[in-house]
């Protein structure tokens, strides 16, 4: 089984290397919205958690470097460290 966290896409809910900085930005804002709402339940150490994940996952995808060099490591995993 692959224990492999999800990717910043599959976090997003985004296809595999989408380019659409809009797309991107929207997609995590729709994410943090929800995840907002879910931090004074039951949930809420778990959704402050992943808030912190999405809000990586936007700056990596929005940053064209970054974006870059996340997306090469997918693409190329055991090059990586």
């Amino acid at each position: 089984v692959d224990q492999r966290p999800p990717t910043h896409y599959q976090m997003l809910n985004l296809p595999a290397f989408e380019s659409n900085p809009q797309t991107i930005e929207s997609q995590a804002q729709l994410v943090l919205g929800f995840l907002q709402q879910q931090t004074s339940g039951p949930n809420g150490r778990e959704a402050q958690q992943l808030i912190a994940r999405i809000q990586q996952a936007r700056v990596d995808l929005l940053d064209p470097n970054r974006k870059a060099a996340y997306d090469n490591m997918l693409r190329n995993p055991g090059a990586a460290g």
